[in-house]
């Protein structure tokens, strides 16, 4: 029981949370009228109730709390769709995507491999005490890696554009880059 954090991480936690509430306001608000609502057919809200109850079923017992462990395995599988909308309407653009964008996108990609990582070592640390399968763990690392898959296609793209040198145009057409393929 370390107290050197005390506070700090629920300080952290209030500003992210006034962050996120800032962010909704300026994108329903301030920022409404550059929604490209005709495009975006996405089910976000289906899926997001998709991955809070497979949260409820399948979650990690990370501190004896099986409410807090099933919110943050929803927010993991959150995470994991989160770039999903993003795809989506890209590929209902036919491939065109702003630069800003796709390196948004392409982070989002590297952040996931790097969690992938954590996890990979850190798989031991969900294994359930009385040392049967280690549903939880194979459910983590299999999430971060169905993410990788999702975004396999725009990754190589992306890749591909770099390699091309087109990344320096404000709008980036992967229509293209699939064509020359």
């Amino acid at each position: 029981m370390d107290s050197t954090g005390d506070c700090l991480y629920q300080i952290a936690d209030v500003a992210a949370f006034v962050l996120c509430l800032n962010v909704c306001y300026l994108v329903y608000y301030t920022y409404r009228h550059t929604y490209q609502e005709p495009e975006d057919s996405f089910a976000a809200a289906h899926t997001c109730v998709a991955c809070f109850c497979l949260a409820v079923f399948i979650h990690p017992d990370l501190n004896n709390r099986p409410f807090f462990d099933a919110i943050w395995t929803a927010s993991l599988y959150v995470d994991v769709v989160s770039t999903l909308p993003q795809l989506w309407m890209i590929g209902k653009l036919g491939g065109k995507v702003d630069a800003l964008s796709a390196h948004y996108v392409a982070l989002i990609a590297v952040s996931r491999a790097v969690n992938m990582v954590f996890w990979y070592y850190g798989f031991e640390e969900l294994a359930p005490e009385n040392g049967t399968f280690n549903l939880a763990g194979w459910t983590v690392l299999g999430a971060h890696a169905v993410h990788l898959l999702l975004m396999w296609d725009f990754i190589y793209c992306y890749i591909k554009a770099v390699y091309q040198g087109k990344l320096l145009d404000k709008q980036m057409d992967f229509g293209d880059i699939l064509l020359d393929v």
